[in-house]
């Protein structure tokens, strides 16, 4: 999954995806514990019962214990999925994310994992 940080994707499970590694970029390692990636489920499967966008939003961050503001790099991203996920948008989106947090999930560590092969890769060249 090649997105651009500020463009969203279309697929919805992909647009899931890049919402639960925006916010893990915005989240510290240390207090998500060893369970990472079953919390990060449990948080976007909780964060999605919200009825609007920017409360989700609120959710998850609690749900993930992101003390204070975003990253300016999630919150750039975050504003993009708010355009996109604007008025009736949202409900569909987030009951299939919600049905299918498992997968969204794997998607999102799937795209962390080539992420930091890319960044690893690169350092190597460097």
């Amino acid at each position: 999954m090649t997105t651009s940080p500020h463009i969203p994707p279309d697929d919805p499970a992909e647009l899931g995806a890049r919402f639960v590694n925006l916010m893990l970029d915005s989240a510290d390692p240390d207090l998500l514990g060893r369970d990472y990636w079953a919390r990060a489920r449990t948080a976007l499967e909780t964060a999605l019962t919200a009825v609007t966008f920017p409360e989700a939003v609120s959710v998850m961050a609690r749900k993930l214990q992101i003390g204070g503001a975003l990253s300016a790099e999630t919150g750039a991203g975050i504003a993009a999925i708010g355009a996109v996920l604007a008025g009736p948008a949202y409900l569909p989106w987030a009951g299939e994310c919600r049905r299918d947090a498992v997968y969204v999930t794997a998607l999102a560590r799937i795209a962390r994992d080539e992420r930091r092969e890319t960044r690893r890769a690169a350092k190597e060249m460097a």
